[in-house]
């Protein structure tokens, strides 16, 4: 039983470094944990209750064993049959509570485990849903940001291409000027 109390805690450890290795949401205490190997390690536990139970319910019909065997050799040596009869009376009485109170240990903890691996569910899920509303939000935030950059910049090109327009006429205006005082000089010469 001692093994498997261990594997039990083994398995806790596990969990809690799963949690540990989980990545960190920046600015939060939260952490983003996978799901498959939760899930497993709950699993894990599960079934270690039910082992962990079984141990107890052997080591509860060993005790039965002996109990028996040493009424019996009471029968031998004390030949009171009144004696007898009420020993083997309250060993039933005892071994009925016994069997009723492991039977209720048993449902109370595999309903308590339910109840846990359910909680762990949820909270792992409003983790994961909170956790993507802010990735969403922070993403939305960062493509405004670009969004205005780039139209500041449109509107930056633009202003420069009016300038640059303007200036390209000029240019051609004085093209046209000298090509004119060349064509005048060409007549005239």
């Amino acid at each position: 039983m001692n093994n498997e109390i261990q594997q039990f805690l083994a398995v806790v450890e596990r969990l809690e470094e799963l949690v540990q290795k989980g990545k960190r949401v920046p600015l939060m205490k939260w952490r983003i944990l996978a799901g498959d190997p939760i899930r497993e390690h709950i699993e894990a536990l599960r079934f270690s209750f039910p082992s962990a139970l079984n141990k107890a319910i052997q080591l509860l019909q060993e005790r039965e064993r002996i109990l028996a065997e040493s009424l019996e050799e009471r029968k031998k040596l004390i030949n009171f049959s009144d004696i007898l009869k009420e020993a083997r009376r309250e060993e039933e009485q005892i071994l009925q509570k016994a069997r009723q109170d492991a039977q209720k240990t048993l449902e109370e903890t595999i309903k308590k485990a339910q109840l846990q691996a359910e909680q762990i569910r949820k909270d792992a899920e409003n983790y994961a849903r909170k956790s993507k509303e802010k990735v969403l939000h922070y993403s939305l935030d960062i493509l405004k940001n670009l969004h205005q950059t780039l139209d500041s910049s449109l509107e930056n090109l633009s202003a420069q291409r009016d300038t640059l327009q303007a200036s390209l006429e000029v240019v051609n205006d004085w093209i046209q000027r000298i090509l004119q005082e060349l064509e005048k000089d060409k007549q005239g010469g």
